[in-house]
């Protein structure tokens, strides 16, 4: 019998309970810019449902780390180029990463090329993330229309494709 035995890694899981909670949870939130994220196995994942990216601080909201490269646990769907507002709490490090922010609303995508420190810098902490919170819902609603147009338009274009579809959303090709 063969056993073969890999690292484990663990991180706590947070739970979204309001934000005045996540916000004083959090021991440091900034606004960091994707630098790269793992190619995908063979499955599509890159290694499991948490893994590492590259990425620059831009600006800290609050705690000690200071603006430059950082190496950020995270779960979900990462662009390099893309700006983040991150929480991320003490301990829970894995992959050789310098913090983790994993768990419901620990990062936020942040509209194309904005200058938070131009507009929320100096405001209370509280209040610069409420107000990066509602442009994203802002973003969020503009968006929601175009996407369910798209989705209609797919779901006509496939067809009855489209019903036969896996759960995944996949949909390969006919094959001659």
């Amino acid at each position: 019998m063969l056993l073969a035995l890999t690292d484990a890694h663990a991180v706590p899981l947070r739970l979204f309970d309001g934000l005045e909670k996540h916000i004083k949870q959090a021991d440091d939130i900034f606004i960091a810019r994707c630098i790269s994220v793992p190619l995908p196995d063979e499955h599509g994942w890159p290694y499991e449902v948490i893994f590492p990216i590259e990425a620059e601080i831009l600006y800290v909201l609050k705690g000690t780390r200071e603006p430059g490269p950082i190496r950020i646990i995270v779960d979900g769907s990462f662009i390099p180029g893309r700006q983040y507002l991150v929480f991320s709490p003490k301990g829970g490090f894995a992959y050789d990463s310098d913090c983790f922010a994993y768990g419901e609303l620990s990062t936020v995508l942040m509209p194309w090329a904005y200058n938070y420190k131009a507009s929320y810098g100096g405001k209370p902490v509280d209040l610069q993330v409420r107000e990066i919170l509602q442009d994203r819902l802002h973003h969020i609603k503009s968006e929601e229309s175009k996407l369910i147009k798209q989705k209609e338009l797919i779901i006509k274009a496939l067809g009855k494709e489209s019903e036969h579809a896996p759960p995944d959303g996949r949909v390969e090709a006919p094959r001659p």
